[in-house]
């Protein structure tokens, strides 16, 4: 009677390991497809960025301080207090928007050499000069939007399928 009520135990430690090894995995292939969301919409809150700002310089003339300050409220970008300070003080923001930049931790490394190029480039010319800056970000960020979005696919389901099944194969082997 006794081997028969561990024998039970054994089998119900053994299907509770198999679950939480399987509900593991797969919640690290959901963390890694979720970044691959996360990098896409970030990329799409910096072309919106890029778009209200086009706008604002077109309409209202070109004032950086006033408006990183609009964009602030609004975008869903990181725009710290700091960066505005320094625009308003006619400074070089250049380490500030970086600094801003890399706190999107899961852009990789072309997008955040577009933005920190952007960086170095915006604040220095006239309207015209400024429209067309913030145009080409745009753009090429566009571009890069497209891709990530086709990698987004094409790895989203392999990354959970293959969190599941790794998760599942651990427990098997741990049983």
């Amino acid at each position: 009677h006794y081997a028969r009520s561990y024998g039970g135990v054994h089998v119900m430690i053994s299907i509770v390991i198999f679950m939480l090894t399987t509900l593991s995995g797969a919640a690290v292939g959901a963390y890694f497809s979720d970044r691959l969301s996360q990098r896409c919409e970030v990329i799409s809150a910096y072309i919106s960025l890029f778009r209200n700002m086009t706008a604002y310089v077109t309409y209202n003339g070109y004032k950086l301080d006033e408006m990183l300050k609009a964009q602030c409220k609004t975008s869903r970008c990181y725009i710290s207090d700091k960066l505005i300070a320094v625009c308003e003080s006619g400074g070089n923001i250049s380490e500030e928007w970086d600094a801003c930049v890399n706190t999107s931790g899961c852009l990789k490394a072309e997008e955040r050499n577009i933005l920190s190029e952007l960086g170095r480039n915006i604040g220095k010319s006239n309207t015209e000069g400024e429209t067309a800056v913030l145009a080409l970000a745009q753009t090429r960020l566009e571009s890069v939007l497209e891709s990530a979005s086709e990698e987004k696919k094409r790895k989203g389901r392999l990354y959970r399928t293959l969190g599941i099944m790794l998760g599942a194969a651990v427990g098997i082997m741990l049983i």
